[in-house]
């Protein structure tokens, strides 16, 4: 393959991630108060299939600064994570690391070798996950939630431009 090859790919890429987030931005702009709720399942069915992941879930900050997991959307097949769940009892490093803004991620399990995610490391590998990014929720430099993608089935590079257009 040549690099004109891989610079094209990568310009296709980008492309479709911009057209992806122009429609997204599009359908909630005008979206009525009660579809909302509809339309945040469909997109985050659409994110995770636009990302090659298997799970995606939004968090929203509740009480004691706590993440809780809002409707979430899984592949076929996979287990959605329950509306409600707290995420700083199963993951309390990854909470930590999201309630100071930063994003958390691992493209593979092997990179949990870090004592402070310990706990978190067998907590993924309890369920299965094999790569997996959240990313910050923030409103004026406060973190509101976050929005998680998680695989199961094979592995996922969690390329940095990728994670900067995200952000």
């Amino acid at each position: 393959v040549t690099d004109l090859a891989l610079v094209t790919e990568e310009l296709q890429n980008r492309l479709r991630f911009e057209r992806l987030v122009g429609d997204l931005s599009a359908e909630f702009a005008g979206l009525q108060a009660e579809k909302v709720d509809g339309a945040v399942r469909d997109w985050l069915a659409r994110l995770g299939r636009f990302f090659g992941t298997d799970r995606a879930q939004p968090s929203n900050l509740g009480e004691n600064r706590e993440l809780h997991v809002s409707p979430s959307c899984a592949a076929p097949g996979v287990a959605e994570v329950a509306t409600g769940t707290v995420l700083r009892a199963a993951l309390p490093g990854a909470t930590h690391t999201l309630l100071r803004g930063q994003v958390f991620s691992f493209s593979s399990i092997d990179e949990l070798t870090d004592e402070a995610f310990a706990f978190d490391r067998k907590s993924f590998l309890e369920v299965g996950t094999k790569a997996h990014i959240s990313l910050p929720i923030e409103v004026g430099g406060e973190v509101l939630g976050a929005l998680t993608f998680g695989v199961l089935r094979g592995t996922h590079v969690w390329a940095p431009e990728l994670v900067n257009r995200l952000r």
